[in-house]
This record gives C-alpha cells, structure tokens and sequence, in this order.
C-alpha cells in the first residue's frame, strides 16, 4: 500500500513537471510601449514636425520572457545620421527593437515617421521686458527696459524668422511705493530654441501717479537784504498768482495740501524808485512739477513808512 502511495506521488510530480513545460513554452502576445531616443543627429538641422516621442510594439514570445521584460529600460534608437532638410521619410526596423532574440516582433505601430526637418539658423532680436506684479492704484510702470537690449536666437528656420522679438521671464512683485527695480532673468525662448546670452539686466521704473491742478497763492515780499529798512512797506500786483502744477495723488488726498505750496520774493538789495518788474520764487512739495505759473512776472515797490 505504501509503495503504491510513493508511485502515485512520483507520477502526479511528473505530471505538474510536464504540465509546466508545456504551459511555459506556449507562445504569448503583448504590446509593449517604449520611447524613442535620437542618435547621430546632426548640429546644423533641427526638427520641426513629424517626430513622435513613443512607439507601440507588438511582439511574441513565451509567458516567463514576455513578463521579463522592462518597458522602464527600453528605448528605440532612431538613426538620424542620413537625415536631410526638408521631409524625411524615416522607417522604424524591427531589428532595431531592443528585445532579446527569442521574442519576435510581430508589429510596430506606427510603422514609419514623416518628419519634418529645417536648418539651423541664428537671428538678432530685441528683448522685451515683462512685469506681472502687482501695482496698487497709485503706481504705475514708467519705464521698462533690458541690458543688452538684443539677443541672438537660435532655432529652426521658419520658427525664427517668424518671431519678430522675443520677451523675459515675468517679474511679480508687489509695488507699493515709488521705486526702480533691477534684476537678472532668462530670456523665455520657445521650444527647440535657444538665446544667447540666456539672461539678461531689466530694469522696471515705478512712479506714482500724478494729477494737473491750478493752485492759487498769495505772492509773500520778505526784504532779506543788509542795510535795507525791515519796516519799509512792500506792495506787490498783483496779489495773488497761479500755478499750474502736477502733483502726486497722495497729496491731493490731503484736505489742506495748497498750504504746502508757496510763491514769495526776497529782496535782498534796493529796487529802483516805482515799480519794478521781477520773477517771484515758488516751493512746491516733494514730487510735484510746476507746468506753468501765470503770471510769470510781478510788479513790486519798496517805500519807506
């Protein structure tokens, strides 16, 4: 009883033994995805259209080779080496297909690449600043500027020649006071493009902003002058005179800012009997831009009391 227990084993041993043979050399089929890396490419063409970054591989083979394969390792290597400009009709080969030799390749999808090639070339363009920061109401950008001013781009013929200027990567910065902003950025080239030199120097100018107004003053006489009489009377005509003047918003804010404004002439040696014509002197607050004063000449006499 005992031997026939031992037979019974040793066949059903034999069985699972064959069975495995048999079942592990069935042959199987997969498609396998891998990416496509570009050897012997030539430095003076680049690609302009056509090029795929992946291909699809349907191949056979036994159960244990097909699941040892290693999509993450595996790459197809496309020859450029004969590569022109103009369209290249470029065939992907089945014996280029970097599986071992006991899997087959039963189809590549897709099977051939049209691509499209143009000539390298370079071309001088300008630089254009760009600012993506934040301004609060009363700023604004006055100046924008890069240092150099042109750069050289280098690219696929009909890529470069239908730019007509190429720009900075975007500052952001929040502006919230009257400033000039320097700094070092990359030019941003499109794709399969490069500049030379790759940073440039902009320069943001930021001001405040400003409002034109008239603003009325009295003309104040002060005598300043040695060996003049300080009680001497002062007549001045006209009396009042106006400016016209630009003036930052954060002033016009403020309820009494003509206050801070002044027209006044100091006479510091004696004036000719009756009235003389002279220019008066004006004060104007820290950023603000006289335009235009009116009149632009007094008349003024000095007597004794």
């Amino acid at each position: 009883m005992r031997k026939n227990w031992s037979y019974r084993l040793l066949a059903l041993i034999l069985a699972l033994g064959c069975w495995y043979l048999v079942t592990g050399q069935e042959k199987v089929e997969r498609w396998i995805e891998m990416p496509i890396e570009i050897v012997n490419a030539p430095k003076d063409l680049a690609i302009h259209s056509g090029l795929q970054t992946h291909i699809k591989v349907r191949v056979r083979g036994s159960k244990p080779m097909l699941r040892g394969l290693d999509e993450r390792n595996m790459a197809y290597p496309l020859d450029f080496s004969k590569i022109r400009a103009g369209m290249n009709s470029l065939t992907i080969e089945r014996g280029r297909v970097p599986v071992p030799k006991a899997v087959e390749v039963i189809e590549i999808d897709p099977g051939r690449l049209s691509v499209q090639a143009d000539p390298l070339i370079t071309l001088e363009l300008p630089v254009e600043p760009m600012w993506r920061g934040k301004l609060t109401s009363d700023f604004m950008l006055t100046e924008a500027s890069a240092e150099p001013a042109r750069v050289m781009i280098q690219g696929p013929e009909r890529r470069v020649l239908a730019l007509r200027k190429v720009s900075t990567q975007p500052l952001e910065e929040e502006i919230k006071m009257a400033k000039t902003v320097v700094q070092s950025v990359l030019v941003d080239v499109p794709e399969a493009m490069k500049a030379t030199p790759a940073r440039v120097t902009v320069r943001f100018v930021f001001e405040e902003k400003t409002k034109d107004v008239w603003v009325k003053l009295p003309v104040e006489a002060r005598i300043v002058g040695q060996g003049m009489d300080p009680q001497s009377q002062v007549e001045v005509k006209p009396e009042m005179v106006q400016l016209h003047v630009e003036v930052p918003l954060s002033l016009l804010r403020k309820k009494d800012f003509k206050k801070e404004f002044a027209a006044f002439v100091d006479i510091d040696s004696p004036l000719s009997k009756g009235w003389n014509v002279i220019e008066y002197n004006t004060r104007l607050p820290a950023g603000c831009t006289l335009l235009k004063a009116v009149p632009q000449k007094i008349e003024i006499q000095v007597r004794k009391k």
